[in-house]
């Protein structure tokens, strides 16, 4: 079965100039491995009580910014290989086979709720193997199950307490 894996690199206007290395160790290690895609995201005010302490883009200076992480990381003529999640009213922590994995080892399904206990659904282990954290995982996947457009849109939405 093939893997795709997208390495999402977040970032605001204070790390943009923080990344030349990370970029480096990417442009090494993963632009020639068809198996990564690269997503650069400008972090966003999604609504947290810290939401106005938050320097973020203007949509201008964020397509700029963009622009110049694709040329530092595929060169000026390289492609433009950032990946897109389409527009589809499916959200990814939704799908079953869409996980995240944190810098301590930590999966979880969804981007926003990273510190929701709900999201915690497994630990990666040493030895490469998941340890799931016993009925963390279906509630997540419960707009598949039923197929309610609501759940499959957005599971952090009405999902069940553990």
């Amino acid at each position: 079965m093939p893997v795709s894996i997208v390495l999402r690199i977040h970032f605001s206007p204070e790390t943009l100039q923080l990344l030349d290395p990370l970029i480096k160790d990417i442009k090494k290690e993963f632009t020639h491995d068809p198996r990564f895609s690269i997503f650069f995201k400008a972090i966003e005010r999604l609504g947290s009580p810290n939401d106005a302490s938050i320097k973020i883009f203007s949509e201008t200076e964020k397509e700029e910014a963009l622009k110049l992480l694709q040329s530092k990381l595929f060169g000026e003529n390289g492609s433009s290989q950032n990946y897109s999640f389409p527009d589809n009213p499916i959200c990814y922590a939704s799908r079953p086979n869409s996980l995240i994995i944190r810098a301590n080892g930590n999966v979880g399904k969804c981007t926003v709720a990273l510190y929701d206990e709900r999201n915690h659904i497994a630990s990666l282990q040493p030895d490469g193997t998941l340890k799931l954290v016993p009925g963390r995982l279906a509630p997540w996947l419960r707009g598949i199950e039923n197929l309610d457009l609501a759940s499959l849109a957005c599971p952090l939405v009405n999902l069940p307490s553990s």
